[in-house]
């Protein structure tokens, strides 16, 4: 303290008003032993008068809370952070070598060296997540998040000493979170960037995608189609394989693309059986390839007994139902039929249902705009028994003037409302997805669209929506509008065994017209409307405890969101639950750790429980869960779910210069390859930073004042007994 650059006190009172006080009893002092008997020399008298003056003094001292205030300037070395890559794509072997050597090189590198000689320096390795660097360097991750790396960094050395520079070894793919290149903006010391790898595309196959349909039925044809690409090969022919739960159901004979175009390989499946099925299409390995892991890939597929019959009720044929009507035709299993309320007996393709027993024809019904029709003709009544016997229907409100509060519909909408406080409002808006929506199979949409939520942003907007008070007991929102979350705009309710789908929007079908228009992508649009089918095709097959996964099939390193609805005897959402799952890999001989989790899902609304894996590891995997209410056990239900040795690590392997440039430039460092390594030292200029430390004591509390002041006491008292004074 001694040693400050500055010192300073501050009181926590005014000094005025202890000045005063002091001032008083200075006064009060002297006047106690201006006269005294008997009568004492003046120097004694001094000393009792300088006594009590002390204690009062230390008193008043400790009134004031006196704090002192010092600063002192020191130099500080900033540090440097080395990140080192250690996802598995780093443990390849191309043709600028194996990357394993590299990295071990590098490690043992004068330049290094010299780096961790000269600066204060700390290492980390990353992959899904920023670790301290132990002795050994895995290379084994199954992603690369260079972006959450440096964000993670910049948290780490928010206190303490400075960072100066960050050196940034990789290849620098980056396949899961945030993009680094973005995150780079927000860097504010310089990231010099070491690429490993060749930077031209290796030899390699890779299965890009899968696609089929949730649902097929017996003995019906549906189509499987295999994206695969490759590069290096020519147009050297190999074979295509198909198999279902494991077995070799055909094959074909495919001619491979050199320059990593994708070529579709359909192969058409007629299921003799209902059940879950995996099929998986996989490309055998080449001479030369880099990896086999990328050349197969999974999907689950449901089959069912028959074909399903679905009706679509309007007013008069529209653009909505136009749409609606193209986006199930393109499902051959689905058979859609039309019904009218039209002047003519027969309006569509059937006459309007108008009683239980005319509903149960079908096995889900779509209502598009006319609500107020039904209503008169009491055929809401007639579709609430339809759902409470185990039908599907759906809803979709297209500006009707008034709902018609009616008891019926009160029963069916998954809003609440009074008569009078619908008002339809005219707006543009993109509607967002909820917490529920992120998961629930009708808005995750389908493995071709990895990211719903971006999938939904990007599609025009809807023009207008029914202004409503909220949600009705046991509905679930899994689009809302984006200013006013209390509006749902697709919401679902379980009525009974049936189940609803309401869709609270005009201008839906611009999601089919506007892509298709402009020569965009209509996927989005079909896929939830083949979505809410599927989901309403399940009707009657609830259960009180459900848990599943987002998507059947995953790659190696994805992440997987779990779920749970839990409903009371009632049907009605159940909170307040703990869900407990234990989730083991079938396939394991072993007993390892690795193979076997236990979580507790977290309640996000009413009945709706959730968790996430970040990643894990290949194989078919179970999960076991158990509810439980005030350590009661409720109920227990079990999922399966795929993960495919396909990994997004290997996805692209090739060594990305640009993404390593960017990051450097933005951030005023500098890229160099594995082979420039030595280039790097004369680049890194870090000076030393002058760092305040501010400091501060209380000094009211110090046990010095309470000895002064008792001493002054004791004192003062010793010399008043020796001077017989009372």
């Amino acid at each position: 303290m001694f040693n400050a650059d500055s010192i300073d006190i501050a009181f926590t009172y005014s000094l005025f008003f202890w000045g005063f006080a002091l001032f008083v009893a200075a006064v009060f002092t002297y006047l106690a032993y201006r006269i005294v008997n008997p009568p004492l020399p003046k120097f004694r008298k001094g000393i009792l008068i300088a006594l009590r003056f002390i204690g009062f003094l230390a008193i008043v001292i400790m009134l004031l809370e006196p704090v002192i205030k010092w600063v002192n300037t020191r130099e500080v070395q900033p540090r440097i952070a080395i990140l080192w890559d250690s996802s598995k794509s780093m443990s390849l072997e191309d043709r600028s070598g194996d990357r394993r050597i590299v990295i071990s090189e590098l490690r043992d590198s004068d330049a290094i060296k010299e780096i961790l000689r000269d600066y204060p320096a700390d290492q980390f390795s990353f992959s899904d997540s920023l670790a301290p660097l132990e002795n050994l360097l895995t290379l084994d991750g199954e992603q690369t998040a260079t972006g959450q790396a440096l964000m993670d960094l910049r948290s780490t050395y928010a206190e303490g000493d400075p960072l100066g520079a960050v050196i940034l070894i990789s290849d620098g793919q980056a396949n899961y979170g945030a993009d680094p290149v973005g995150v780079a903006y927000r860097m504010d010391v310089p990231i010099f960037t070491v690429g490993i790898g060749d930077p031209t595309p290796p030899k390699d196959i890779t299965l890009r995608k899968l696609a089929a349909q949730k649902v097929a039925y017996v003995d019906r044809e549906f189509p499987i189609i295999a994206g695969i690409s490759a590069y290096g090969y020519g147009s050297t022919e190999t074979t295509a394989l198909l198999f279902a739960n494991g077995i070799k159901l055909d094959e074909k004979r495919i001619a491979l693309p050199d320059q990593g175009e994708i070529i579709d390989v359909t192969f058409d499946v007629v299921p003799d059986s209902e059940g879950v099925v995996t099929y998986r299409v996989s490309v055998p390995a080449l001479d030369g390839e880099l990896t086999a892991d990328n050349n197969a890939r999974s999907t689950r597929v449901e089959i069912l007994p028959s074909k399903k019959k679905i009706l679509v009720i309007g007013p008069h044929p529209n653009w909505e139902i136009t749409f609606l009507l193209r986006a199930l035709r393109t499902d051959p299993d689905l058979d859609v039929l039309t019904a009218f309320f039209g002047k003519s007996v027969l309006a569509g393709d059937v006459r309007i249902p108008t009683s239980l027993a005319e509903f149960q024809e079908f096995d889900a019904v779509y209502a598009v705009g006319c609500v107020k029709e039904m209503s008169a003709n009491n055929i809401d009544i007639a579709l609430l028994d339809y759902l409470n016997d185990g039908g599907g229907a759906a809803i979709h409100l297209l500006g009707d003037a008034n709902l018609g509060a009616t008891t019926t519909w009160d029963k069916i909408f998954p809003f609440i409302y009074s008569s009078g406080s619908h008002v339809w409002t005219r707006d543009q808006f993109v509607p967002e997805l909820t917490v529920e929506g992120l998961v629930h199979p009708i808005t995750r949409l389908s493995d071709d669209i990895p990211r719903p939520a971006d999938a939904f942003a990007k599609l025009p907007p809807l023009s207008g929506f029914a202004m409503v008070t909220g949600n009705a007991t046991g509905a679930t929102a899994l689009l809302s509008h984006p200013r006013l979350s209390e509006v749902s705009i697709l919401a679902i309710r379980e009525i009974g065994p049936g189940r609803m789908l309401f869709i609270n929007g005009a201008g839906l079908w611009r999601w089919a017209f506007v892509p298709a228009g402009f020569g965009g992508d209509v996927s989005t649009y079909r896929a939830l409307m083949l979505g809410s089918a599927a989901w309403l095709l399940a009707a009657g097959q609830g259960d009180a405890f459900i848990i599943e996964t987002d998507l059947p099939v995953y790659r190696s390193g994805e992440e997987v969101i779990i779920s749970a609805r839990l409903r009371d005897e009632a049907n009605q959402p159940l909170s307040g639950a703990e869900i407990s799952t234990t989730i083991f890999n079938t396939e394991s001989d072993s007993d390892a750790v690795s193979d076997t989790f236990n979580l507790v899902l977290e309640e996000r609304t009413g009945g709706i429980y959730t968790t996430r894996l970040p990643s894990i590891g290949i194989g078919n995997w179970r999960i076991s869960a158990v509810a439980e209410l005030e350590e009661q056990e409720l109920a227990r239900a079990g999922a399966n779910f795929l993960v495919e040795p396909y990994s997004l690590e290997m996805e692209n392997v090739r060594l990305n210069e640009n993404a390593l440039r960017n990051i450097s430039e933005i951030t005023g460092g500098a890229y160099f390859r594995a082979g420039d390594i030595d280039s790097l030292v004369g680049k890194i200029r870090i000076k030393p930073l002058l760092r305040r430390d501010e400091n501060e004591r209380g000094f009211w509390d110090n046990p010095i004042l309470l000895i002064i002041f008792v001493l002054a006491l004791c004192g003062e008292w010793i010399i008043r007994k020796r001077s017989d004074l009372p």
